[in-house]
């Protein structure tokens, strides 16, 4: 039976999260109206009450998480290192599920009647260890699925590291562009400008000038799409080219988005942690 204990401190405000992650707000979605930024970390303690296990959630989006283990030192701070990062992915026709080893470190220490949560060494997610993904009435388990996610992983990386060169995101006050999910909403953010520029054939060429430069070149099929091989040549470096005119990394942006926000920007995800977001805390004990 599950019981949830007030121990942290007697000043401290403990939300007691019953719930998942999902309820939270996010640094990924960052505009919602009369809601401050939460992240919440759940402290399990585990034998006298010194160490156990954590889950860090409000980060990343809805249903992504970190979980790893905890200290307790002398001073009241706990020393958090992560271990596992679990992400979770709705699309238009499946969803995949996913575990990811995570490094780093953190410190989670009481300051006034509010917490605060500090960055040692940044997490980050390295290599997926687990993975499910349903595409249609297709479910791949296993080494499949872990495979498959492995190389979009490695993708996704690669692809990073030239959006994180391309002078196309407007930045937002944290300096790094906002991620709006709501379809509705057509503002310059991350999802808009990074689409525009990896596939203005279906997302739109981001001004007339462009559309008008690169109207009548030649096309290559791939996926039912016709991919702009002049633009290819004039954008990309070549060793990025066949993956983006074959359809591929159209494939990866369309299941797995936001895998690429977290690639670009998890450095600066977590640096708003430190500055601004509230923190809250739940410790909770489980008895048999």
């Amino acid at each position: 039976m599950k019981r949830y204990l007030a121990a942290l401190a007697a000043s401290a405000t403990i939300f007691f999260t019953l719930s998942s992650c999902a309820s939270e707000p996010n640094a990924f979605q960052r505009e919602v109206k009369g809601k401050q930024p939460v992240c919440s970390v759940e402290i399990i303690p585990t034998g006298n009450g010194d160490a156990g296990s954590f889950r860090l959630c409000g980060i990343y989006p809805a249903k992504t998480w970190i979980e790893g283990s905890w200290e307790l030192d002398s001073s009241g701070t706990y020393t958090l290192e992560p271990s596992a990062l679990h992400w979770f992915n709705n699309w238009k026709d499946g969803w995949t599920e996913a575990r990811f080893e995570c490094g780093g470190k953190l410190t989670l220490a009481k300051e006034g009647s509010s917490w605060r949560l500090a960055v040692v060494s940044l997490p980050v997610p390295l290599v997926p260890t687990e993975a499910r993904i349903r595409y249609r009435d297709t479910v791949l388990i296993g080494d499949a699925a872990l495979k498959q996610l492995g190389n979009r992983w490695d993708r996704i990386l690669a692809a990073s590291l030239l959006l994180k060169k391309a002078p196309i995101y407007p930045e937002s006050t944290e300096g790094y562009p906002p991620y709006i999910a709501g379809k509705k909403d057509r503002a310059a953010d991350f999802r808009t400008n990074t689409a525009q520029y990896l596939f203005p054939e279906i997302a739109g060429w981001s001004s007339p000038e462009l559309a008008k430069k690169y109207k009548g070149e030649e096309t290559s099929r791939a996926e039912d799409i016709r991919w702009n091989l002049a633009y290819t040549r004039d954008t990309f470096p070549e060793e990025f080219r066949a993956v983006r005119d074959s359809g591929t990394l159209f494939r990866d942006w369309e299941e797995s988005g936001d895998l690429f926000y977290l690639a670009c920007w998890n450095a600066e995800i977590f640096a708003r942690v430190e500055h601004g977001m509230t923190v809250r805390v739940t410790e909770t004990s489980e008895q048999k």
